[in-house]
């Protein structure tokens, strides 16, 4: 077995559980995923996300200060305005993953024009729903 195939088929030690369990605790909320995912295209303005996702601001201001403190996004102020970028590319490659997996079919962005409801129907598929 070389270098690579050790490093691939070793069990994650219990410090770096900690880390992934934790980032999933944080991604496992549906519109912090969604929003997350929005940056991957590049930042993106904390108002923009306000009407995307057809919430409050202060309920996306709650999900994107989580992000900060966990250190999955950074925030630039620029002219009144606060623009969202990730800030760890690990967190990027991770999420490409998922979509790639889990989003045959393209992004399901809610409509500007209706709210956010994190439980669409999604039959015909063979995605895990919600309990």
């Amino acid at each position: 077995m070389n270098g690579s195939q050790a490093t691939a088929n070793r069990l994650i030690v219990p410090s770096e559980a900690v880390v992934i369990s934790g980032l999933l605790g944080v991604l496992q909320h549906p519109i912090r995923l969604m929003m997350v995912c929005e940056l991957l295209e590049g930042e993106v303005c904390a108002g923009d996300l306000t009407s995307r996702f057809g919430t409050t601001k202060g309920n996306i201001s709650q999900h994107l200060t989580l992000l900060l403190r966990q250190g999955i996004v950074e925030r630039e102020s620029r002219a009144n305005k606060n623009f969202y970028r990730i800030k760890d590319p690990r967190v990027a490659v991770l999420l490409r993953v998922l979509k790639e997996n889990f989003c045959p079919h393209g992004p399901t962005m809610p409509s500007a024009s209706g709210p956010f409801h994190p439980l669409h129907s999604i039959e015909g598929t063979n995605h895990v729903q919600p309990v």
